[in-house]
């Protein structure tokens, strides 16, 4: 019932232009297949305009000091508050909190900061890329102010109370609280950064991760087992699928799909897809 209320409220928000997007301070998101499929597609922006920024390693580092500073102020604030973004992009944060602990964030109404043009052109001086080219991505993606309807507003608030019963949910579970074992959060973001960022390389793997985030291939291992109760391939596949889904829902053709998300065979691909999301690549394109 828990799951079936966040997918109803969820997809309400997003149908209604409000753009959710979760952020998890824990681990709590990942503490079973129901939640993390739920959850999967609301933990990040998946818009064109972010997908550009996210493809400049330094401008999505730049998005990761944003994620930072975003779970400080949760931690300082525990009420709702927007924020503004390097690129100009604002939005209406909601604290999750349990037992007076935050745990994440509910994100709510992406829009356009007045000044977000001249953002962007003072970020791209920094960062390199086409200060045009995003500028029009940018007005293509977000809306210029947030939504205001106060019903909608309600479902927000209802979701960050099923979030926060979710996350109380796990650290009973795991006898953990967020600010238990801070080397191994500091590590599993980290590991799920790099996934997220580079789950698309059909290369990618447990070795080069590890290489890449400064630890062990067992400390993987571990931290995906024991705090996320994953493993790395399924990890990867989930983050893939997020992908996947995103291209099909703009008519992406499938065999297309498949190769930029990761997979160099088509079988394999809908295999997967079906495993993740209980339907195939092709009814999934053609529902849309």
């Amino acid at each position: 019932m828990q799951t079936e209320g966040l997918e109803y409220y969820l997809k309400a928000l997003r149908e209604n232009g409000f753009s959710p997007v979760i952020k998890d301070f824990c681990g709590f998101t990942r503490q079973n297949t129901d939640i993390n499929n739920a959850i999967s597609p609301y933990c990040g922006h998946y818009n064109d305009f972010c997908h550009m920024i996210k493809s400049n390693p330094v401008a999505h580092h730049i998005c990761h000091i944003c994620t930072r500073y975003l779970k400080q102020l949760c931690k300082d604030e525990k009420k709702p508050f927007t924020t503004v973004c390097h690129f100009g992009v604002t939005e209406y944060n909601i604290p999750i909190i349990f037992d007076g602990i935050c745990t994440g964030a509910f994100c709510l109404g992406a829009h356009q900061a007045t000044d977000s043009d001249e953002r962007i052109k003072n970020a791209v001086a920094k960062v390199g890329g086409n200060a045009n080219e995003l500028i029009n991505a940018f007005n293509a993606s977000l809306p210029l102010s947030a939504p205001s309807n106060e019903i909608l507003l309600s479902a927000g608030l209802i979701v960050r109370d099923i979030l926060a019963e979710t996350s109380r949910s796990f650290l009973s579970h795991t006898k953990r609280s967020p600010s238990d074992n801070l080397y191994e959060e500091s590590t599993v973001d980290k590991i799920l950064r790099y996934i997220c960022n580079n789950c698309t390389d059909s290369d990618i793997s447990v070795k080069k991760t590890a290489e890449m985030c400064f630890c062990s291939e067992s400390t993987i291992t571990h931290l995906l087992s024991n705090v996320l109760n994953t493993n790395f391939r399924t990890l990867v596949n989930q983050n893939r699928i997020i992908k996947a889904k995103y291209m099909l829902e703009h008519r992406c053709n499938i065999t297309e799909t498949a190769l930029q998300c990761g997979f160099c065979d088509g079988s394999y691909f809908t295999a997967v897809f079906r495993k993740i999301t209980g339907t195939t690549p092709a009814k999934c394109r053609k529902s849309l």
